[in-house]
């Protein structure tokens, strides 16, 4: 997609729950969308990071894949 700040990518996303994606996982999604993109959808990820009660180990999995890629 084109705005006036640049291209990225958009795209989708479901995680069942009790889906054990690893942080490895997560950082090869983001690896095949460039360095500029938004997802959206069900990840099944908590984390008071992102204003949740609580962090499951998905949760902490997202956040560690996350902050690899400078978020």
């Amino acid at each position: 997609m084109a705005t006036s700040l640049g291209r990225f990518n958009v795209a989708a996303i479901y995680s069942p729950p009790k889906s054990n994606c690893t942080r490895v996982d997560y950082s090869y999604l983001f690896s095949r969308l460039s360095s500029k993109f938004l997802i959206g959808g069900d990840w099944n990820c908590k984390n008071t990071r992102w204003g949740s009660r609580l962090t499951t180990p998905e949760g902490s999995r997202l956040e560690e894949a996350i902050n690899l890629i400078g978020g």
